[in-house]
C-alpha cells in the first residue's frame, strides 16, 4: 500500500506538466529526426499543428462516448465498478481521464491507468506517461509487474494495479506502436518549416546576401556596422527596406518562400499525417472538395472506424483487466458512436409500415420516437377497387409500358425443383429400363440400387435457395442487424433444413418420399404382371415429378424460409410475443384456425398444433406476427424489497404485492 501511495503522489505531483511554448528553444525540447524516444513524441503533439488537431479530435471523441453497465442481461445504474468509472480520481472527471490517455495511446501507442486502493477496494484510477512506467518482463508470467521512474528514484508496482492498453508493436512485445513513429520524419520537416517562416519575418531563417568589404573591417568599425543594420533593417516593420553600405558590396543569394515551397510541404505532410491516421479532412474543419454526400460519409468512417475500435478496446480492456478485481458478473457496455442515416432509417420505417412489415410503434422506434399506445398494429391494406375500375385501369396501361416482371426467390426455387424432379425421373426410369435384363424377377428393393444422395447433387443450390429467402426475411425485421451476422444465421439454418430435405434420413425428407413413391410404383408393376417399360412410362409421369409438386415444395419451403427469418429477427429485436394471423377466408384449414385463436403467445412457446412458426401445412397461406409485450402487461418488480421499517428482505426482482417473511419485525408483510 506504501509503495502504490509513493507512485500516486509521484504521479499526482508530476502530472501538470506542460509542454513549452514555440521559442527559441523548441529545437532542444522537440528532437524528432533520429531520435525515437517517448518523451519527444509526446512533445510532437504540442509542436505540429496538424498533428495536434487529428489526436484532439480523437480523444474528444473518445471522451464522449457514453458508457453503461450491466449485471448479466440486467442494465444497472448504480454499480460499484461503474462509480469508479464516472469518478475515476477528485482531480480528473471521465472526460478529461479518458481524453488524458487517449493522447498517450495516439502519439505513442501506449496507454498506462494505476490503480490506488484502500485496502482491497479500488477507490481511484490515474493515469500515467508512457515514458514513465515500463514492464518488467517474466519467462513464466510473460509480466511480473512494472516500474514508474521519477528522475532517479524507481517504485515498483504490482502487476493488479496498472492496467496497460497497447496497439501492439511488431518488433517489441511489451510495448506499444505509436502514431508518431510512423511519420516522425514528416512531422520533423512540418516543425522545421514551421520554423523557418517564423524565423523569416524576424530576420529570415538564412542569409539573403552578402557584404563585401575589401579590407577587413576594425571591432569598432564592425560593432557600428552591425548595430545600425540591426537598427534599420532586423524585424517585420523594417522589412524590404533599401540598404545603403559604405565601402561594402552586396551579393545577392536570397531564396523565397516560393522556391521553397513551403505551402506545397506543409500540404504533404497534413495529408500525411492524415492518411496515417485515416481520419477524414472534413472533420478537422478542412473544407477542400467537401460536399453533404462526403461530410456525412466522413463522420461515418470517423466513428465507425476511429472512435469505435477504440471504444472496443477500452472495454476489453475495463471487462478483463479492471472489473474482474470488483466484481466478476458486472461488465462494462458502450452506445455505438457511428451517427445513424436518418434518411435510410426513415425509408426503412415508411416503407416497412406500408408494406405491412412493421407496426407503427417499430416503424416509430426506427426514427427514436416513443411508442403510442394504439400503435401495435399494421397498416390497413388497401381497399381492392371495384371490378369495373379495374378494367379500365387495365385498359389504360400499354402493354409496352409495363415493367419487366421480378422473379421472386419462390418462383426462382420452384423452377429449380420443376429441374430437379425432372432429371430424378428421367434417370430412374433409365435405370429401371436398362437393368432390366439383370433383373430375372422385378422386386420392390431392386430400386435400392440406385443412387439416392440428392444431397451431394443438389445440396449446395438448395442452401443457397434457402438461405436466399431466409435472409430476406431477417433483413426485413431486422434492419439494424449486420450483413454479416444476417448470412451466418441464414447459412446455418439453410444449411440445417436443405439437409432435411435431401438426406434419405432427415426430417422432412423429400427424398426419402420420392424413394417410397417409386416403391409403390414397382409393387404397383409386379402386382398387376407389367413390363419394365410400363413402369418406367408410369414413373415419368407421376406426381412425384410433376411441375405441381415442384410447386407444392417450393411454396412450403419459402414459407418456411420466411418464417423462421421472421422468428430470428424478431428474437434479435427483443421483441417476446407472437400471433398466427390466417387469410380468414373458407380456405383456411381447421389447424390454423386454432393456432390463430390462442391469440398473442410467448415467443418461446409452441402454438396448439405444435409449431412455433409458419406453415402449417403444403401451401400454407399464413403468417406470424411478433411484438414487443406491451408494458401493462409486466410485472412490476422490486429489486431490493425491504419492509415498512426499512429492513432487507430475502430475494431479488420480487414482484409488487408478494408476501415475504422479515426476520427482523417476526412478520409476513406484503411488497
Amino acid at each position: 500500500m506504501t509503495i502504490i501511495r509513493r507512485a500516486l503522489a509521484a504521479i499526482k505531483a508530476s502530472t501538470p506538466n506542460r509542454l513549452p511554448l514555440i521559442s527559441g528553444g523548441l529545437q532542444q525540447r522537440f528532437p524528432l529526426l533520429g531520435s525515437g524516444n517517448v518523451e519527444s513524441q509526446l512533445n510532437a503533439y504540442a509542436a505540429v499543428g496538424t498533428l495536434f488537431s487529428v489526436v484532439n479530435r480523437i480523444s474528444e471523441g473518445l471522451a464522449k462516448v457514453h458508457w453503461r453497465g450491466y449485471v448479466g442481461d440486467r442494465e444497472v445504474d448504480d454499480h460499484e465498478a461503474l462509480n469508479l468509472w464516472r469518478g475515476v480520481n477528485p482531480f480528473f472527471t471521465q472526460y478529461e481521464f479518458v481524453e488524458t490517455f487517449s493522447q498517450h495511446f495516439e502519439l505513442v501507442g501506449e496507454a498506462w491507468w494505476v490503480l490506488l486502493r484502500r485496502g482491497r477496494e479500488i477507490v481511484e484510477i490515474w493515469p500515467v506517461r508512457p515514458d514513465r512506467i515500463r514492464p518488467i518482463p517474466d519467462r513464466d508470467e510473460y509480466i511480473k509487474g512494472y516500474i514508474y521512474k521519477l528522475g532517479a528514484e524507481e517504485i515498483p508496482l504490482a502487476r493488479d494495479d496498472v492496467v496497460f492498453l497497447r496497439r501492439p508493436n511488431p518488433l517489441d512485445p511489451y510495448r506499444g506502436q505509436g502514431l508518431v513513429q510512423t511519420i516522425i520524419a514528416d512531422l520533423d520537416g512540418e516543425r522545421a518549416a514551421t520554423l523557418w517562416n517564423r524565423n523569416f519575418f524576424y530576420n529570415s531563417a538564412e542569409p539573403g546576401g552578402i557584404i563585401q568589404f575589401e579590407q577587413e573591417l576594425s571591432d569598432q568599425a564592425w560593432d557600428r556596422f552591425s548595430r545600425r543594420w540591426r537598427e534599420m533593417h532586423q524585424g517585420v516593420a523594417n522589412a524590404h527596406r533599401v540598404a545603403v553600405l559604405e565601402r561594402g558590396t552586396w551579393v545577392d543569394r536570397k531564396y523565397t518562400q516560393r522556391d521553397m515551397q513551403f505551402r506545397d510541404l506543409r500540404l504533404r505532410n497534413r495529408d500525411v499525417v492524415l492518411e496515417a491516421v485515416g481520419m477524414p479532412k472534413h472533420v478537422l474543419g478542412i473544407t477542400e472538395d467537401v460536399n453533404r454526400a462526403n461530410a456525412e460519409a466522413g463522420e461515418v468512417i470517423f466513428a465507425r472506424w476511429l472512435i469505435a475500435p477504440r471504444a472496443e478496446r477500452i472495454k476489453q480492456a475495463l471487462n478483463e483487466r479492471l472489473v474482474p478485481q470488483i466484481d466478476p458478473k458486472f461488465r462494462f457496455e458502450f452506445d455505438d458512436p457511428t451517427p445513424q442515416d436518418r434518411e435510410m432509417a426513415r425509408l426503412e420505417a415508411v416503407d416497412g409500415y406500408k408494406s405491412g412489415i412493421l407496426t407503427l410503434n417499430e416503424a416509430r422506434r426506427r426514427l427514436g420516437e416513443d411508442a403510442l399506445v394504439d400503435g401495435e398494429g399494421f397498416a390497413p391494406l388497401p381497399a381492392a377497387p371495384p371490378v369495373g375500375e379495374r378494367q379500365m385501369i387495365i385498359v389504360q396501361v400499354k402493354a409496352a409500358e409495363l415493367p419487366a416482371p421480378v422473379e421472386s426467390a419462390e418462383q426462382r426455387m420452384q423452377k429449380a425443383w420443376a429441374k430437379r424432379f425432372s432429371e430424378q425421373g428421367e434417370a430412374i426410369a433409365t435405370f429401371l429400363e436398362r437393368g432390366g435384363k439383370s433383373f430375372a424377377k422385378l422386386e420392390t428393393d431392386d430400386i435400392n440400387a440406385y443412387s439416392w444422395d440428392w444431397w451431394a447433387l443438389y445440396g449446395e443450390d438448395v442452401v443457397a435457395e434457402l438461405a436466399e429467402a431466409f435472409l430476406a426475411s431477417i433483413q426485413a425485421g431486422a434492419p439494424d442487424m449486420g450483413p454479416t451476422e444476417a448470412q451466418r444465421l441464414a447459412t446455418a439454418w439453410a444449411k440445417a433444413r436443405g439437409a432435411g430435405l435431401l438426406k434419405l434420413d432427415g426430417d422432412v425428407s423429400v427424398t426419402a418420399a420420392t424413394r417410397e413413391r417409386v416403391r409403390e410404383l414397382v409393387s404397383q408393376t409386379i402386382a398387376n404382371g407389367d413390363s419394365l417399360q410400363t413402369l418406367a412410362r408410369a414413373i415419368r409421369e407421376d406426381l412425384a415429378f410433376s411441375r405441381e409438386r415442384a410447386a407444392t415444395v417450393a411454396r412450403t419451403e419459402t414459407a418456411t424460409a420466411l418464417g423462421q427469418g421472421s422468428r430470428e429477427a424478431a428474437i434479435s429485436q427483443g421483441q417476446e410475443e407472437k400471433r398466427w394471423v390466417t387469410q380468414g377466408d373458407s380456405l383456411v384449414e381447421d389447424d390454423c384456425r386454432r393456432n390463430e385463436d390462442a391469440g398473442w403467445i410467448a415467443i418461446g412457446v409452441n402454438f396448439p398444433t405444435g409449431k412455433d412458426t409458419i406453415p402449417q401445412h403444403p401451401r400454407c397461406r399464413c403468417t406470424v406476427l411478433y411484438r414487443h409485450k406491451p408494458v401493462s402487461d409486466v410485472q412490476a418488480t422490486i429489486h431490493e424489497p425491504r419492509c415498512k421499517a426499512g429492513h432487507r428482505l430475502p430475494g431479488t426482482d420480487v414482484p409488487v404485492g408478494a408476501k415475504l417473511w422479515c426476520r427482523k419485525c417476526k412478520k409476513e408483510v406484503v411488497i
